[in-house]
């Protein structure tokens, strides 16, 4: 309950900091994100709570990271090579290039941890995954809040990314 808190309170603060526009390129950001998640490990990391034993499922956790990491490295290239065409088709201006370029960051990072939290989940570790999503979302809240602060644009972003 506390990890869902933490952007609760902390988003009048930062609606006061960021503009309208980058909590728009930032939504637009975050949709993308979950999208491309759900394709980038091919979605074998909700298989790692079915086999029997460990090292299967194990197995399925390292296919999960290599289809992740993969999917990334093919996604920063489509990002280096059509990264104008991308942004037009998106509605983004030129200043909001910096989401695209950390696009596959934000994927690897975000299949990255949902395969983890799978084995988690299998291994029944139901308070690690607690403590994990609030210091993800304490550490996602206090960067956003930094960068907030010290008028980074790109604050939401950068946290996203820290948090992850």
């Amino acid at each position: 309950m506390l990890a869902q808190v933490i952007p609760l309170v902390l988003q009048p603060v930062l609606r006061r900091y960021f503009e309208p526009e980058v909590f728009g390129a930032y939504a637009v950001y975050i949709s993308i994100l979950a999208i491309l998640i759900m394709a980038s490990s091919l979605r074998y990391e909700q298989a790692v709570v079915l086999p029997k034993a460990d090292k299967h499922a194990a197995n399925l956790v390292f296919v999960s990271l290599l289809f992740s990491v993969l999917f990334s490295l093919l996604l920063l290239v489509v990002v280096l090579i059509w990264n104008q065409k991308l942004l037009q088709f998106l509605n983004l201006k030129p200043a909001y290039a910096v989401f695209l370029y950390l696009l596959p960051l934000g994927v690897f990072l975000s299949g990255a941890y949902q395969s983890l939290y799978f084995w988690l989940i299998r291994k029944k570790a139901f308070k690690g995954i607690s403590y994990n999503k609030f210091v993800r979302r304490a550490f996602e809240g206090s960067s956003q809040l930094a960068f907030a602060l010290i008028k980074t644009g790109n604050g939401l972003l950068f946290g996203d990314i820290i948090g992850n």
